[in-house]
């Protein structure tokens, strides 16, 4: 009978579902990397969509993109899981100061970086006033195996006080950037703070709380529960979009990039992040943290979000510079952070399971210790006492008669000899041929072969065998 073989995927096939499943995994690092190349390459249709020569109003299609990112967010913000993140009220107020006060001020020391154009250090100045990402921190958080509810508290307080911090540090930015700048390349650029703040109002606060009214829906909220993956890659997919239209307008300034630029603004993203963890893991440690609130505020303190960032850098005048080269330099930051943090979150992860594998271990290696111990400590010195059936015994507590005690107990004395008391059968003493000592097995002395049991049999032929000659001896003086 010929039973049939189930056929291998060829290696094409593999090869397919292995590529789906790492773009499916990485769809927001991968999306940018192939439309920002195709956008630099071809330019046309991101123009197009921007309002460069087109019927389309400019940055309608931008600001639609941003409304649809921050309503998706909205859906997804859970607030009876912000409550458990105060708990740790220590770890919550450091962690908001960081990422709102601390980590910004870094930004300031970036556009003294001389990096051409300077398009590239503003960019990522601008990316480090930014608060937590809206959605990696958590998700970081909870590979690590640290307070995921702290990090939803992180990600709810800082992108809420954003929206009124960032009128203020922006401008701010701005002027200090131009007084930095070489004589020459000096710019009058002001931004209004209050226009800045209604942007990000209605751009970012409103379609957080739009969002959030909705899940109120359970339609709605079922829906969204149901399909995690769709919404997370829905909003990944309208800020690629952004990304893409922003490259393809500033094509001009991105031709005249030099390689080595780029790569100097890369590694100045991973010397800032760097930074950003040091800084979180010492004040971790100086405030003696739990290791997974330390986790939560050293991953989610170092993090800066790429949606608000491009949405600042589209509010920002033309006459600042090419906002897709802006763009370019918060992306490098973006990306080294992503990157940085997924290592740091699988360390974390294996050395946690290692730790927990490790407990189980050690409590059973030391219960078998102390059962060595145990077992060490008791002795092979046994005392046969024959005691008549019917005799009373004192024990140290209780009076008892032999016949309520287990035939063979073992009574432990305080020089820890054990001594056993088996009952006598007077009805059959000098009975020849039987056994004088009526042996009977207990359960906890039953009759297995070891020395303890072995030394009772001898001492039970020794008293046999001496009980014989005696009534050998008295028979013999009778007669």
């Amino acid at each position: 009978m010929m039973t049939s073989v189930e056929a291998k995927p060829s290696w094409l096939a593999r090869l397919g579902r292995g590529i789906f499943n790492f773009c499916d995994n990485h769809f927001l690092p991968v999306g940018l990397v192939v439309f920002v190349v195709f956008g630099a390459l071809v330019p046309l249709p991101g123009e197009w969509l921007a309002g460069v020569d087109s019927p389309v109003p400019s940055g309608l299609v931008s600001r639609i993109c941003v409304c649809i990112i921050f309503v998706l967010s909205g859906l997804k913000l859970q607030f009876a899981e912000v409550k458990e993140g105060l708990k740790c009220w220590q770890g919550a107020l450091y962690g908001v100061f960081s990422i709102i006060v601390i980590t910004p001020l870094a930004g300031f020391a970036l556009v003294f970086v001389p990096l051409v154009p300077m398009e590239l250090s503003l960019g990522l100045a601008l990316f480090a006033l930014m608060p937590m990402t809206l959605t990696s921190g958590v998700i970081l958080t909870k590979q690590a195996e640290g307070n995921q509810p702290l990090a939803l508290l992180f990600t709810v307080v800082t992108n809420f006080l954003a929206i009124f911090t960032l009128p203020v540090s922006v401008p701010l930015l701005v002027d200090v950037s131009q007084g930095g700048a070489e004589e020459g390349e000096s710019i009058t650029v002001r931004i209004d703070g209050v226009q800045m703040l209604l942007n990000l109002t209605y751009s970012i606060l409103v379609p957080l709380v739009v969002g959030k009214l909705l899940s109120l829906w359970k339609p709605i909220l079922a829906f969204a529960n149901r399909h995690k993956k769709l919404m997370k890659h829905s909003s990944a997919f309208f800020l690629i979009v952004i990304v893409w239209m922003s490259v393809s307008k500033a094509v001009d300034q991105i031709a005249d990039l030099h390689v080595e630029m780029v790569i100097a603004t890369a590694a100045l993203g991973v010397g800032l992040h760097l930074v950003y963890l040091a800084i979180n893991a010492s004040a971790s440690l100086l405030l003696r943290l739990p290791t997974p609130i330390s986790k939560a505020v050293v991953v989610c303190a170092s993090q800066k979000t790429l949606p608000v960032c491009v949405t600042v850098i589209e509010f920002l005048p033309a006459a600042l510079g090419a906002r897709g080269v802006m763009v370019i330099g918060a992306i490098l930051g973006h990306f080294t952070q992503i990157l940085i943090d997924a290592f740091l979150a699988s360390w974390w992860a294996q050395r946690s399971r290692k730790q927990k594998a490790a407990v189980p271990n050690a409590q059973q290696q030391q219960q078998q210790q102390s059962g060595l111990k145990d077992t060490d400590t008791q002795t092979d010195d046994v005392i046969v006492t024959p005691v008549a059936k019917g005799t009373t015994m004192a024990t140290d507590e209780t009076t008892e008669t032999e016949d309520s005690r287990c035939p063979l107990e073992p009574k432990r004395s305080n020089d820890s000899l054990v001594s056993l008391h088996i009952p006598i059968e007077e009805s059959v003493m000098g009975v020849p041929g039987s056994d004088p000592f009526g042996y009977v097995g207990s359960p906890r002395a039953e009759r297995p072969s070891s020395d303890a049991s072995r030394g009772v049999e001898r001492s039970l032929d020794h008293m046999s065998n001496w009980i014989s000659q005696s009534e050998l001896g008295l028979s013999w003086r009778m007669h």
